[in-house]
């Protein structure tokens, strides 16, 4: 199954606009699960990056690579955790636990 990534659209064209829109519950939400769940198959698919979003009015894309996937996943837990998805949290430290340990993960 293809991973289709999301566009946000900045509502206000300012940096305050920026952070009003990425620090939106909605898109926090959104966010950390594409982290997530799209680090998981960047890994099962042995890519080297992830492209968590696209912001097309700015042209610009926010990317996670390889090097940076547990420090990531470790702040998505930070924030699973904060809204009690336990669920997730459990998804999160097999996926922290088998890339510290180099493991290929398996879905």
């Amino acid at each position: 199954m293809t991973r289709k990534t999301p566009n946000i659209v900045l509502m206000e064209y300012s940096l305050r606009g920026v952070l009003d829109t990425l620090f939106a519950p909605k898109i926090q939400q959104l966010l950390f699960n594409q982290v997530v769940d799209g680090i998981q198959k960047a890994i099962k698919d042995n890519k080297k990056e992830l492209v968590v979003c696209d912001i097309n009015q700015l042209e610009t894309s926010i990317a996670i690579s390889k090097p940076n996937f547990v420090s990531a996943l470790k702040s998505s837990l930070d924030y699973f955790v904060k809204v009690e998805d336990y669920s997730k949290c459990s998804q999160i430290n097999k996926l922290i636990q088998e890339l510290e340990n180099g493991q290929r993960i398996k879905k």
